[in-house]
């Protein structure tokens, strides 16, 4: 029959244990209440570095502090543990008294709530613990038996102790596997050494290493999909696969959240299924964005889109600015774009139109305009735009034959000639503001009146060229009755 050497009484306020000082029924066979150990475990103790650790408490009939006179403060050799600490804060040792009968433990004042009581014999093995004879005195039967009850619960402890071990270590008999049914604290280093390869460690709980853990060849943790692995420092090393098939998170909903990091260099595409925001992008290779489900690409700065490209084409919501004045092209001599489309001011150093132009409301040129093959209908140019030797002026159309209002400058001549494509049976009606001195040069023309016309001063001269059967001829109209400003 197995004989207690150590019980656990139910957490105070649970299941038999109501009472908060009274714990009866205790069932250790003694001979000395010095033999008991009494042990007491507070969710929140006195001193926060003692929360959760059972701590030792006197047989005594009053409370004491725990100060550094403790057997588990500072304890160094393992013989009361777990090691405690006296600073921190005020512990009070609630301190008990046995009954006479040894079989309940009250103790002085109440436990908290959820307080654990556990009594463990320990009985006193020193030489001059028990029972000695002196030479020459007389040995009772009763002591005789003491000492051999002593010797015998010493051992019933070591056996018990054993069976303990040997369940926590093993989860039954001895084996050659170690089952650790509680938390396993390594104080220093831990090496399992590939001489150990033929065994296995099941850790069922926590595994605690305050120093260091070094694990040699293959390492494997967790063997089924719902295990977890939980980091709370900082890794001081690279990661690195074995070979590029080794995926960081996993398809569908395993994947991690957000990724902080200073470089992302890939070899191979890169698929991004949100929003990607970073400060600087390149590529060795082609730089390809790609967007499903009919979803846009956008560039944003300072949290504004001022790119995207959705299924109507690019959208800018900025302005698009050359690198270097005068240097870029937009489209090329064989890629050209089909329409352009401008709601606003184009401006144009020099516009050369291959084809067809055409305005729909009224173009103004500022600087000068050399036509070649000129056909327009309704059009009228302001000052300055169409230049002949000594004269400036505008210029209309009317059914055909072009009517240019001259306005005189300095020079002395107005000097005029036909464009070798200008068309046979047209004219040409001049509107000349006359100055003083003014005449009309144009070679090859036959002047009505044998010699070219002389201006007046101050009045609006009427000149027709006309140009029919090859023959040029010009003559001067009239002018207006009275004096122009």
């Amino acid at each position: 029959m197995a004989i207690i050497t150590k019980k656990t009484y139910p957490a105070v306020g649970t299941g038999s244990q109501s009472s908060t000082t009274v714990f009866t029924d205790l069932g250790i066979e003694i001979n000395n209440q010095d033999d008991l150990d009494v042990y007491v475990t507070k969710t929140t103790a006195g001193i926060a570095a003692n929360n959760g650790l059972r701590i030792k408490h006197y047989r005594q009939n009053s409370t004491s502090p725990l100060d550094d006179t403790h057997p588990q403060v500072g304890d160094t050799t393992g013989l009361y543990s777990p090691a405690l600490t006296h600073t921190g804060g005020t512990e009070t040792l609630n301190n008990y008294l046995i009954s006479a009968d040894n079989t309940t433990i009250t103790f002085n004042t109440a436990l908290p709530s959820g307080a654990i009581v556990t009594v463990e014999r320990r009985t006193r093995d020193a030489s001059s613990d028990y029972t000695s004879f002196a030479g020459g005195s007389t040995i009772r039967h009763t002591d005789l038996n003491n000492s051999a009850k002593e010797s015998r619960f010493t051992a019933q402890e070591a056996r018990n102790k054993s069976f303990e071990l040997e369940s926590k270590l093993f989860g039954g008999e001895l084996s050659d596997n170690v089952n650790i049914g509680g938390n396993l604290t390594v104080a220093g280093n831990t090496t399992f050494s590939s001489t150990a390869s033929g065994t296995t460690l099941n850790l069922s709980n926590v595994l605690s290493v305050a120093g260091n853990a070094l694990f040699y060849e293959d390492v494997t943790l967790g063997n089924v999909a719902g295990d977890k692995v939980y980091i709370n420092s900082r890794i001081a090393s690279n990661i690195v696969p074995e070979n590029s098939s080794i995926n960081l998170g996993q398809s569908g909903s395993n994947r991690f959240g957000s990724i902080y990091g200073t470089t992302l260099d890939t070899t191979s595409n890169t698929t991004v299924g949100g929003t990607l925001t970073t400060s600087t992008v390149s590529s060795t290779g082609a730089l390809n964005l790609t967007s499903t489900n009919n979803g846009a690409i956008k560039l944003n700065y300072n949290s504004n889109q001022i790119f995207a490209i959705d299924s109507t084409g690019i959208v800018v919501d900025d302005n698009i600015l050359p690198g270097t004045d005068g240097t870029y092209d937009i489209g090329s001599n064989g890629l050209e774009f089909n329409d352009l489309y401008i709601d606003g001011t184009a401006h144009i150093d020099t516009l050369d139109v291959d084809g067809n132009a055409t305005v729909a409301g009224t173009l103004d040129v500022t600087g000068n305009t050399t036509v070649n093959n000129f056909e327009c209908h309704n059009v009228k140019l302001s000052s300055s735009m169409i230049t002949t030797s000594g004269s400036t002026g505008t210029l209309t159309d009317t059914a055909g034959n072009i009517t240019c209002e001259l306005t005189t400058n300095t020079s002395s001549t107005f000097t005029l000639s036909r464009a070798s494509n200008f068309q046979s049976n047209k004219s040409i009606n001049f509107f000349i503001k006359g100055y003083s001195g003014k005449t009309i040069a144009w070679s090859g023309v036959t002047w009505v009146g044998g010699s070219e016309p002389t201006i007046s001063t101050t009045k609006w001269h009427y000149i027709k060229f006309i140009y029919v059967a090859g023959v040029e001829s010009g003559n001067l109209i009239g002018h207006s009755l009275g004096d122009i400003g």
